[in-house]
């Protein structure tokens, strides 16, 4: 059940959009991936490289949301702790996900006696 990625920017705070400009691309936040994780390097990079790049260009949010939404949350977690800009992983990973669609309620099947 894969979702379309978002077509448009994350909605962020203003501390949060300002974190992702201070962000050095340190590789702080890259240590924290794990070999087995779920990432996708070839298409979206190492974190530090998204980070600069969201900042600079949100409109490439579409790009990016997909990749961004299989960093596992303990990870997003971990990189958003060691942050020196307090860039917000977890906030982006959230946004990524969108909001999914709640299915309607069931229909009752009546009985026809006929």
């Amino acid at each position: 059940m894969s979702q379309a990625p978002p077509s448009r920017a994350p909605t962020l705070s203003v501390q949060e959009r300002i974190a992702l400009g201070r962000c050095s691309a340190c590789g702080a936040c890259d240590a924290q991936l794990h070999p087995d994780d779920g990432w996708d390097r070839g298409l979206a990079g190492p974190p530090s490289r998204w980070a600069r790049v969201l900042a600079e260009r949100p409109e490439r949010w579409p790009e990016l949301a997909p990749a961004i939404a299989h960093l596992p949350n303990a990870r997003a977690h971990a990189m958003e702790t060691r942050c020196h800009a307090h860039v917000p992983f977890v906030a982006l990973r959230a946004e990524a996900h969108g909001k999914r669609p709640r299915p309607g309620p069931k229909k009752k099947r009546r009985a026809d006696p006929g």
